[in-house]
Parts: C-alpha cells; sequence; structure tokens
C-alpha cells in the first residue's frame, strides 16, 4: 500500500468525522430551534381553540335565551300550571337553559337564570344597575333570584348566566375575572309579551 493510498484513506476519515460532526450539530441547532418555536406554536393553536370556543359559547347561550323569550313572550310558559307546583314554571324555563348548557355540567351548579317583568321601560331602566346573579355569587342572592314571566304586554327581561371553564386557561385567550373563579357567560333579552291571553293563552297561572 502506497503512502499516497494512506495519505487519502486519511483525508477521508478526517472528511467523515468532519461530516458527522456537522450533522451532530445541525441536529442540535434542530432541537434548539424546535424548542424556542414550539411553545410559540403551541400556544397560539391553543388560543385559536380558545376563540372558537368562546365564539361556540356564546352561541350557545343565545339560542337558549332566544328559545326561553319565544316561550314567555308568546304565553307558553305562563299557560303552564302552577297550582300543584309554584315553581313549575320557573323549572320549565330553566330546563330549557339547560338543555343546551349542560354541556358545561351540571346545570345545578353552573346556571342561573333570571326573569323580571316591568310595568314601563322606565321601571326597567331603574332595574338596569341591578347585578347579574350567577351560581357564585352569593347564595342569598342565588336562592332570591327572581322569576315573574309578566302578562299580557309586560316588558320581561331574562338574563342567564353560566360558569365554565376555558379550555386554555394559562395561555393565549383567558375571560377570568377574578383568580380561582370560573367564567362567567352572560347573555339577556328584552322584549314585550304578546296579548296571549285575549287567545286563551296563559290562562292557568
Amino acid at each position: 500500500m502506497g503512502l499516497f493510498d494512506k495519505t487519502r484513506r486519511g483525508t477521508k476519515s478526517v472528511q467523515s468525522r468532519a461530516l458527522k460532526n456537522l450533522r451532530r450539530r445541525q441536529k442540535g441547532s434542530t432541537a434548539i430551534e424546535f424548542a424556542i418555536v414550539s411553545p410559540v406554536f403551541i400556544a397560539l393553536m391553543l388560543s385559536i381553540v380558545e376563540i372558537g370556543w368562546v365564539g361556540f359559547s356564546q352561541t350557545v347561550t343565545v339560542n337558549a335565551i332566544t328559545d326561553v323569550g319565544r316561550l314567555v313572550r308568546t304565553g307558553q310558559i305562563q299557560d303552564i300550571s302552577i297550582t300543584d307546583d309554584p315553581n313549575a314554571q320557573r323549572n320549565a324555563v330553566f330546563e330549557v337553559v339547560c338543555r343546551y348548557a349542560r354541556i358545561y355540567g351540571n346545570c345545578s351548579e353552573n346556571l342561573t337564570v333570571e326573569v323580571q317583568a316591568y310595568n314601563s321601560f322606565a321601571e326597567l331602566e331603574a332595574a338596569s344597575s341591578e347585578p347579574i346573579i350567577c351560581q357564585n355569587s352569593a347564595q342569598d342572592a342565588v336562592d332570591n333570584l327572581g322569576f315573574n314571566p309578566g302578562g299580557d304586554s309586560s316588558i320581561v327581561r331574562v338574563r342567564v348566566c353560566i360558569l365554565y371553564e376555558t379550555l386554555n386557561p394559562a395561555i393565549g385567550l383567558s375571560l377570568r375575572k377574578t383568580n380561582g373563579q370560573p367564567n362567567r357567560l352572560i347573555s339577556q333579552v328584552l322584549f314585550r309579551n304578546e296579548p296571549f291571553e285575549i287567545n286563551g293563552v296563559g290562562g292557568n297561572t
């Protein structure tokens, strides 16, 4: 074996080690880059999911309160007899909303529905500063939550509060108002009842 062959093999060996070292460095730099970029990417993805969840939740409450408003406005709730159960109308309204809200957990722990009737818009305006009552409000306020669907042509306000946990409470979009408390998803609707008693509806209250 000639000196030239030995030199050539030695050169190839050096080149091979150099390529291996280069590959190792490239792999190391890739891992470092991934470690830097991945938290940002994951945070972005979670934020997108969170925004979608908030939008979905808002749609749920709007659909729920729309259904309740229609039942109250047309006198279908008022037509439910309360002779045997004084809370029959309240429970019927609660169940309508719960059909939508149960995706957030136990309705008795996460949901409040308030229905109040007013004789005039001035009376409604005077009550506009009343705070929304949620399940994590003072227990006395929850126990005495108002329910009055009104009669013919009454002005009615329906307010719904759903407590829920965000999908991504730590990163991205967070709607928490108070540390340690779940989010409050609040929706309300105002309307004037139709003259349903003229048509014989609402006579069993």
